[in-house]
């Protein structure tokens, strides 16, 4: 789910028409898009967390938080059955990914990940507190997302690339479930 079909989805939310009652404007970055808006060249836009916190310190105002509205599909992972046969060392190394979700999600954990958020990504104490509030409760402990969501974007993806006669087999859709390439546990 890319930036511009989540606004379309917030618009829709609150009884606009993204064809009419907005002129859409192109741009990929969240610096971009930032800049633009402070400079007066936009109106306003989507952006990433960080660069919303920034926004907010710019004087701007937050007109919404997607994740209160919506629930999207903002990133992943995913690889051939093929990348899992020939390098099944590279999907178990992935399970560090999976350990670290539920570390950061455990609510006893929840200082120390604001820590780490300052010492190794030079978050402010405050907006590494704020970040960790907003996205610990769309974290999800074992990686992936509700079947439901999943059945969704796949039906998005269908409209978005106008082929609706794709078939995902079931077995192509297993939310929390990891590929098997060999001992995964």
């Amino acid at each position: 789910m890319n930036h511009s079909h989540l606004a379309e989805g917030l618009l829709k939310y609150y009884g606009m028409d993204p064809e009419k009652d907005v002129l859409t404007v192109p741009l990929v970055e969240s610096a971009t898009r930032l800049q633009a808006v402070q400079g007066g060249a936009l109106t306003g836009t989507m952006l990433d967390l960080n660069f919303a916190l920034q926004a907010g310190k710019m004087g701007l105002r937050l007109l919404v938080d997607a994740g209160d509205v919506t629930q999207q599909l903002m990133g992943g992972l995913g690889t051939s059955d093929q990348r899992i046969k020939e390098k099944p060392d590279q999907v178990l190394r992935f399970r560090g990914y999976v350990k670290a979700l539920r570390y950061v999600t455990d609510p006893k954990n929840r200082d120390a990940t604001i820590n780490i958020m300052v010492s190794d990504l030079q978050f402010t104490p405050e907006d590494a507190a704020r970040v960790y509030e907003t996205n610990v409760r769309r974290w999800l402990p074992e990686g992936a997302p509700p079947e439901d969501l999943v059945k969704k974007e796949i039906e998005a993806a269908k409209a978005e690339t106008k082929r609706p006669d794709i078939e995902v087999p079931p077995d192509d859709q297993r939310p929390g479930r990891p590929p098997q390439a060999g001992p995964c546990h």
